[in-house]
């Protein structure tokens, strides 16, 4: 009598995903999750290119020393600093005050330094971010890690859009710089979920999101002209992406 074979086929995930399906409705749901999950993590990193904008001045209608020194308006020479020689009281924004930091704070002449070091304090936690989180990924799964990163750069962009204090600001973009080093793992999840013919192509469209992100929020920051109303705007709605963690 023929005995029966007891042993099983063993398959790696790389043939047990082509048999599955390579590329299916599965794989395309998981990616649309990936662009919505995208836009308030890629808004945060070049959002300061609007938040910290250095708008043009001009002198005030009042302001006799202003309009005496041929300083009626700034277009023309060093235009930015010629004000740092005048009284605060003699010159004034173009643009509502509520445009950026630069112009709510007034971080012009001596104190446009810390305009620069809001801008790059970002990357600075990233790089701290970098030697910890990665780490904590590939130890208790990429979606462990992914998902309160994506939460605390979300929190920290209201906390920043509703900030009295120039200083709290700051922190939040260290802390947002620290997590970002967190999500950096989607780009590894958008690959492993496909086949093997796909993954450069699931791993590209990961930009085409960052792409797409720039775009939505080049177009908010048009409409807002209002830093507050632009981080709150491009953090508070996507609150509600953070459930996708279910699915």
């Amino acid at each position: 009598m023929e005995e029966k074979s007891d042993s099983k086929e063993v398959l790696n995930i790389d043939e047990l995903t082509e048999r599955v399906g390579p590329f299916g409705l599965y794989q395309i749901r998981i990616q649309f999750l990936f662009f919505l999950l995208m836009l308030p993590l890629t808004y945060q990193v070049l959002i300061m290119y609007f938040v910290a904008e250095n708008p043009p001045w001009q002198c005030k209608h009042e302001s006799k020393v202003c309009l005496y020194k041929g300083l009626l308006t700034s277009n023309m020479g060093k235009k930015f600093q010629r004000r740092c020689y005048l009284n605060r009281s003699e010159w004034e924004y173009s643009t509502s005050k509520d445009l950026s930091i630069v112009t709510e704070f007034d971080l012009i002449c001596d104190k446009e330094v810390v305009a620069f070091v809001a801008n790059s304090i970002l990357f600075v936690g990233w790089t701290i971010g970098g030697f910890v989180l990665p780490y904590f990924s590939d130890h208790f799964g990429r979606k462990t890690i992914l998902f309160p990163s994506a939460l605390g750069i979300i929190l920290c962009g209201i906390i920043s859009s509703i900030s009295k204090s120039f200083w709290l600001f700051i922190i939040c973009r260290f802390s947002i710089g620290f997590f970002q080093a967190g999500v950096v793992n989607i780009f590894v999840l958008a690959t492993e979920v496909v086949g093997q013919s796909y993954r450069s192509l699931s791993g590209t469209m990961i930009w085409f999101y960052f792409t797409a992100a720039l775009l939505v929020m080049t177009l908010k920051a048009y409409i807002l002209q209002n830093w507050r109303n632009l981080e709150l705007f491009c953090s508070l709605p996507f609150l509600a992406v953070l459930s996708t963690w279910w699915y």
